[in-house]
């Protein structure tokens, strides 16, 4: 029965750190890099296009978030060089905006707007360490690439998800001007 309960509890830890090392499927997002001159109020803008394989999931006002909090942050630390670093913190705050479009959509504007203040905070670190990188002059192309994919999609989808909620315009306001400037560092 011992053997049994440490076997579990091992499977269980195991099963919990799995997305750890999965590999990262950033370069599947170039698949939805949209045209920053397409109209956003002309058509549904689909976070599922521009930003797959990224998904919500779990949201601020579920009761296992902190797992999902905890998770990235453990896998964050395990993330050594300042691209690197920058890459994963912007595809944090990706995933924050997305998650805030579902909160949006579930008219929990509180959350959201929580929400996306972490993302800002994940646009912070994300360009403190692309600032790093870029003093070192070290060489970071695939990094670069992916986060300019992303960036292009969020200059694309905030603007959209900006119509979609005006308790929420002012903070998602604030993520495109990050946005904004983390793409000027790029290029």
């Amino acid at each position: 029965m011992q053997l049994i309960k440490k076997f579990v509890g091992l499977f269980s830890i195991i099963a919990l750190l799995s997305g750890l090392f999965v590999p990262n499927l950033v370069a599947a997002q170039s698949k939805g890099v949209v045209s920053p001159k397409a109209s956003p109020a002309a058509a549904q803008i689909s976070s599922f296009e521009l930003f797959w394989p990224i998904v919500a999931g779990k949201t601020m006002d579920e009761p296992w978030y902190f797992l999902k909090s905890f998770k990235e942050n453990l896998r964050g630390m395990l993330i050594f060089g300042s691209p690197q670093k920058a890459d994963y913190e912007l595809l944090l705050a990706t995933k924050r905006v997305v998650e805030a479009e579902k909160l949006i959509n579930g008219g929990k504007t509180d959350y959201a707007n929580k929400t996306l203040e972490i993302a800002l905070q994940e646009l912070g670190k994300s360009s403190l360490d692309l600032d790093k990188a870029l003093s070192l002059k070290v060489s970071f192309q695939e990094q670069a690439l992916n986060m300019t994919n992303k960036l292009s999609n969020l200059e694309v989808f905030i603007p959209w998800l900006m119509t979609q909620s005006e308790k929420s315009k002012e903070n998602l306001g604030k993520v495109l001007e990050k946005v904004s400037l983390l793409s000027e560092k790029l290029q």
